[in-house]
C-alpha cells in the first residue's frame, strides 16, 4: 500500500517500522521533532525520532508542516495515497484532508474508545478509577476521536501504577495491536465499528484540573491524582492552598472592578465535547479580547462548557465568576461553594448574590463554623444586586469582625507551586 505517517514519539517509530517491515510503501513522514519541547522526550526519556529514523530509511520527512494548510494538502493529494496513519499529533485534521487518502487517516488513540476522548486520555483513566485503559486504532472524523473502531485492546491498571508507567505498557501494547491489524487494510477485510456515543467521555485540553489537589477529595482521589500526574516531562501535582492564617477562618471576597461578559443563546450552545467551530470561538475571543490576566464575570454557569473555558484559557483570563447562587437558595440549604478548577484547570470562584445586606452576618456565623469544622479557610465570595454599594457590603463586613479579599486574592492563594519529580528517579 502507498502510505503516509503524522506522527511524533516512540509510537510513531512503531507505526513506521511496522509498515517498512510488512512491506508497504512509506511516502513520507510529517513529524514535530525539532520543536523545542520534543527536546525532553528525545534527551531525557530516550524516545527517538521519527524524522531521524525517516532519514535513516531515506524517507521524505515534512518538519513541523501544518496538516491542514494548501501546502501540505497538494503535497499529499500528489502522493495519491492509499491510507495515513496518525499518533500523538495535536491538531484537529480538517474534513477535506481527511477525505485525501483512498481509505482514509486513522488514528492510535491511547484509550479504550468512546471512554477518554480528548485530552491526556491516560492520567484521566487513573484520575476517574478506571479499571481498565487501552489503546484503540480508529478512522477519524471531524471531530475529537469519534470516528469508528477498527481494533483496540485493554490494557489493565495495576493499583500502583503511575501515568508514566501506564502510558509505556499502552505504547507496548499499542505497537502490537498495529502489527497484528495492518493487514486488514491490503487484504481489504477491515471493518469499522461506530463507536457507541452514548458511552463516551471527553477531557478537554489542558492540564487536569489545574494539576492541582483538591480539598474535596478523599485520601483514595489524591492518591490516584498524584500518581496520574507522575507523568514526565509533564509538571508533577501541586497540593491544595495552605491556611491563609494561623488558624482556618471564613473570609468573604469582593472586587469592585471586576469585568463582565455576557454569553449570547442558551447554555447548549457552548457545550460541546470539542473546542467548539471556528466561529464559535472567534465569537467568544472577541468578548474578552481586551481582558487579559485578570478575572472575569460571566452571565451563565460555565460547567462543561469546554469551549469557553479552552478560549479562557489561551486568551489568559485568571479565572472566572459563573456560578452565582442567589441569596434565597442559600437560605434554604446554607451551602457555600467553595473555589474550585475545571477539568482543564481554569479556577472557578463561586459567588453568592447579595440582596439584603442583613445576611451577611448570618453568612459569616456558618462560614466560620464550616472552617472550624473542616480544618480548611472558608472564601464567602459576594457580587451584589444595584441597590446595594460596595460601600455598604465593606461596612457591613467590618462591623461582623471580617476580613476581606479581592477575588485576585484568592487566584493568588490557590497559585501554588508544583511539586518536583525528576525524570532520572523514574
Amino acid at each position: 500500500m502507498r502510505t503516509f505517517v503524522i506522527g511524533s514519539k516512540n509510537l510513531s517509530i512503531g507505526v513506521l517500522r511496522c509498515l517498512v517491515d510488512q512491506g508497504h510503501e512509506v511516502l513520507g513522514v510529517i513529524t514535530r521533532d525539532l520543536e523545542p519541547e520534543m527536546k525532553v522526550w528525545h534527551e531525557q526519556l530516550g524516545h527517538k525520532s521519527l524524522h531521524e529514523e525517516a532519514e535513516k530509511l531515506q524517507i521524505p520527512v515534512h518538519e513541523g508542516i501544518n496538516v491542514n494548510s494548501e501546502i501540505c494538502k497538494e503535497l499529499l493529494r500528489a502522493l495519491k495515497l492509499e491510507v495515513i496513519f496518525s499518533c500523538f499529533w495535536g491538531q484537529i485534521i480538517r474534513q477535506d484532508v481527511l477525505n485525501i487518502p483512498r481509505l482514509g487517516i486513522f488514528n492510535l488513540h491511547t484509550a479504550y474508545l468512546p471512554f477518554n476522548r480528548g485530552s491526556r486520555p491516560i492520567p484521566w483513566s487513573l484520575i476517574r478509577g478506571q479499571k481498565f485503559t487501552g489503546l484503540t486504532i480508529h478512522r477519524m472524523h471531524a471531530g475529537v476521536d469519534n470516528g469508528p473502531i477498527v481494533s483496540q485492546i485493554k490494557v489493565p491498571i495495576d493499583p500502583e501504577d503511575t501515568a508514566g508507567a501506564l502510558y509505556n505498557k499502552v505504547c507496548a501494547a499499542g505497537i502490537l495491536l498495529f502489527q497484528d491489524t495492518l493487514p486488514l487494510y491490503a487484504s481489504g477485510t477491515l471493518k469499522l465499528i461506530d463507536q457507541k456515543e452514548d458511552k463516551a467521555t471527553y477531557h478537554p485540553r489542558g492540564e487536569p484540573f489545574g494539576g492541582q489537589i483538591s480539598l474535596d477529595w478523599d485520601l483514595n482521589q489524591q492518591s490516584r491524582f498524584k500518581r496520574a500526574l507522575t507523568f514526565p516531562p509533564f509538571r508533577a501535582f501541586r497540593n491544595s492552598p495552605n491556611l491563609l492564617g494561623e488558624k482556618p477562618k471564613a473570609y468573604f471576597v469582593l472586587e469592585s472592578n471586576l469585568k463582565s461578559i455576557t454569553l449570547n443563546g442558551t447554555n447548549l450552545k457552548y457545550r460541546l465535547d470539542g473546542i467548539g467551530n471556528k466561529d464559535l470561538r472567534n465569537e467568544i475571543k472577541e468578548l474578552i479580547m481586551d481582558i487579559k490576566n485578570e478575572g472575569i464575570k460571566v452571565n451563565l454557569a460555565l460547567n462543561r462548557m469546554y469551549p469557553v473555558h479552552d478560549v479562557f484559557m489561551n486568551g489568559a483570563i485568571l479565572f472566572s465568576v459563573s456560578n452565582i447562587k442567589p441569596i434565597m437558595h442559600w437560605e434554604a440549604d446554607k451551602t457555600i461553594i467553595q473555589p474550585f478548577r475545571y477539568e482543564n484547570g481554569l479556577l472557578e470562584i463561586p459567588a453568592i448574590c447579595i440582596t439584603q445586606i442583613n445576611s451577611i452576618n448570618d453568612l459569616f456565623i456558618d462560614g466560620s463554623l464550616r472552617a472550624v469544622q473542616e480544618n480548611r479557610d472558608i472564601f464567602i465570595p459576594l457580587v451584589f444586586s444595584k441597590e446595594e454599594s460596595l460601600e455598604d457590603i465593606s461596612q457591613e463586613i467590618i462591623r461582623c469582625g471580617a476580613e476581606q479579599l479581592t477575588f485576585t486574592d484568592v487566584y493568588h492563594h490557590f497559585d501554588t507551586e508544583y511539586e518536583y519529580i525528576s525524570t532520572s528517579s523514574l
